[in-house]
């Protein structure tokens, strides 16, 4: 990309806990559009440059809309879709290793309540 090229106007950001969506505001800022958790998507999709992220449906309402997005290449799209199957398995097999508390939420929160004692 040349230095007068606009950046693009959506991120995506992988990680342990699943897919964030973001958009590139002036100056560098980001605003969060929506994060999808791992447990809270059904299925992940490449077809030429389209990469389409399928919502699981939550119980009682209505099923969610899947969100597509363009990339500027079919490969690129597929390595998306690499990138977050390889993300949701190593996130599997940590959560298998060191139990349910990947993220160390336990340990925050017995730290909270010490320093509240």
């Amino acid at each position: 990309a040349s230095k007068n090229e606009d950046p693009p106007s959506m991120c995506i950001g992988i990680n342990l806990r699943g897919i964030w969506l973001t958009k590139r505001l002036r100056d560098n800022e980001r605003r969060k559009l929506d994060r999808f958790s791992w447990q809270g998507i059904e299925n992940l999709l490449f077809k030429k440059q389209r990469f389409t992220i399928v919502p699981r449906p939550k119980k009682n309402q209505a099923p969610p809309k899947d969100i597509v997005l363009w990339m500027d290449h079919y490969r690129m799209s597929k390595y998306i879709v690499q990138l977050c199957e390889d993300f949701h398995r190593f996130s599997v097999q940590l959560r298998q290793r060191h139990g349910s508390d990947v993220h160390g939420t336990s340990q925050r929160k017995q730290a909270l309540e010490r320093s509240l004692e």
